[in-house]
């Protein structure tokens, strides 16, 4: 997403970098790749304000860094940021170089006004293609991004393009997110990981339905890019293997923020920025090899518009990735600690419509693919979502907790997950158009647990639901197993798991239900049904 922040629209800004205006705001176009890359850092070591950076946040320091990184070998070095304050974006972005490590223990990066593009550093691949044709073997360290939500100064931390090997560790993005931006911008990437790090606070305003992600999977297209590569460059290639490990995003409450001084009418309390996502689809072009590991989550931005839930719908939530492929998401927590309206907390799909490139065209046009994208191989352990809530008569499909959708003949597959849901919410855990579903689930106090529709190879294994009204609901399900679960209810509900006529071929065994009239309800005539206890 390029330009969200910045007084240049994206037309003029590529027009300027296309006749090599906007190039002479970066240093000299960037060295490839090396074929044998060293280890981050090895090399001499330079410091930016040797190059005259003002530790002070006084006068822009893009040149200086500039400055620096050019200053060292192809074969690499290290940056040293000391101590200080230091002004970078809305003037001159600084562009990576591959083989370095930026170190910066006390030092923080700050934006204070919403001029010129918000960028702050960017990998560029030169008229290249391919996912590693830009910017490789780059370490971020220990630094610290400043943005001004009174001024809507919002920071770009990287825009990368094609670039490879990125590990940003133990950093700290505060004010740094709001409207259509975004404090990473991954297009047509390779093996990114974020580890260690803590994002604080993003600012959603009214032209901007609550969607945008902080960190944003995206595909190497014109459109899309938050800093323009030269032409030539675009093969519409999506971004791989992003890893986000024990990272947290956090609300922010500027009252609490030393020195910091807010407009009487401004607000001074804001949400969790969202984590990760995606939004472009493009035939052949899967989001490949998402990894969340020790994540947490509190109190992200609500979004509790209308659902949609027919084919090839927009993705939104938390965690949000259309075409998602090799995905594990391992002991993430969110949380609401205000009784928040329930978010789509995770929404995986597939999709059988969007950009069809050609060598010619890039994105392409718009349209049904030849054949569907499926979302394929989703590992979800130890998810926890807690706290939330929902609206007092709410559609069941309105804002499920995990929605996990397929679409004709393109179904979601082999998608295992053991999650803990605790909150008044109206549906835990909502699957459609899918085949090979493991769920191992542990719900308190929704009104619907699970529901499954159009799908086959469905396993609910062990799991117990607490004062959820309906725990199951199967409609259009072939080939299921319901076996090993323990409901209770402090009311009495008439009955646990619902079906529908085309609900065939399964087994439920083995199940407890306290506060429930009824097993089950429904389904065809090769449904079996032993060792259950319904009391009410």
């Amino acid at each position: 997403m390029a330009f969200p922040e910045t007084n240049l629209d994206r037309r003029t800004v590529l027009a300027l970098a296309s006749a090599g205006t906007a190039g002479a705001a970066l240093a000299a176009s960037a060295a490839p790749a090396a074929a044998a890359a060293a280890p981050a850092g090895a090399g001499p070591t330079a410091v930016v304000t040797d190059f005259g950076a003002d530790p002070t946040g006084v006068e822009h320091a893009g040149a200086a860094f500039q400055a620096c990184l050019d200053s060292l070998p192809p074969s690499g070095g290290t940056v040293l940021v000391p101590p200080g304050t230091y002004l970078l974006a809305g003037q001159q972005v600084v562009e990576l170089r591959s083989n370095l490590t930026i170190e910066g223990a006390g030092a923080t990066i700050v934006r204070r006004e919403r001029t010129g593009s918000y960028t702050a550093f960017t990998g560029l691949s030169h008229g290249r293609q391919g996912r590693r044709s830009g910017v490789v073997n780059v370490t971020m360290r220990g630094l610290r991004f400043r943005g001004d939500f009174t001024a809507r100064a919002t920071i770009c931390v990287m825009a990368l393009h094609h670039c490879a090997d990125i590990r940003i560790e133990g950093c700290e993005f505060v004010e740094c997110q709001g409207g259509a931006g975004h404090t990473f911008d991954l297009n047509g990437c390779d093996d990114i990981t974020f580890t260690d790090c803590t994002w604080r606070g993003y600012h959603s305003v009214p032209t901007h339905a609550p969607t945008i992600e902080t960190i944003q999977l995206d595909a190497s297209h014109s459109s899309a890019v938050s800093y323009p590569d030269d032409p030539g460059s675009y093969d519409a290639l999506s971004t791989h293997h992003v890893t986000i490990e024990r990272c947290r995003f956090l609300p922010l409450d500027l009252d609490a923020e030393p020195g910091a001084v807010v407009p009487a009418d401004h607000a001074r309390s804001f949400p969790a920025p969202n984590p990760v996502g995606a939004h472009h689809s493009a035939y052949e072009q899967a989001y490949v090899g998402l990894v969340m590991r020790d994540v947490e989550v509190v109190d992200p931005v609500s979004d509790p518009r209308p659902a949609q839930n027919q084919d090839n719908a927009a993705v939104r939530g938390v965690i949000h990735v259309p075409q998602a492929r090799d995905v594990l998401l391992e002991n993430v927590t969110v949380r609401s600690t205000t009784g928040a309206v329930s978010n789509r907390v995770v929404m995986l799909s597939s999709m059988s419509y969007g950009h069809i490139a050609s060598a010619d065209d890039v994105p392409g046009p718009k349209g049904y693919y030849p054949e569907p994208m499926r979302c394929a191989d989703v590992t979800i352990r130890n998810l926890v979502v807690e706290g939330f809530t929902a609206v007092e008569g709410e559609d069941p499909a309105q804002n499920p907790i995990i929605v996990v959708s397929g679409v004709d003949e393109g179904p979601a597959e082999n998608i295992d997950i053991q999650a803990s849901i605790h909150g008044d919410v109206t549906t835990a855990v909502l699957v459609e158009k899918a085949r090979n579903v493991r769920l191992a689930l542990e719900i308190t106090g929704s009104a619907r647990g699970v529901d499954v529709t159009d799908s086959s190879g469905l396993n609910v294994a062990g799991g117990r639901f607490d004062d959820v009204g309906t725990p199951v609901v199967l409609t259009d399900v072939e080939r299921f197993t319901i076996a090993g679960v323990v409901g209770t209810h402090s009311g009495t509900q008439p009955v646990a798991v619902v079906m529908d006529d085309l609900t065939d071929h399964g087994v439920i065994a083995g199940t407890r239900w306290s506060g429930y009239e009824a097993v089950a309800t429904g389904g065809g005539h090769h449904v079996i049904e032993r060792g259950n206890r319904a009391t009410p």
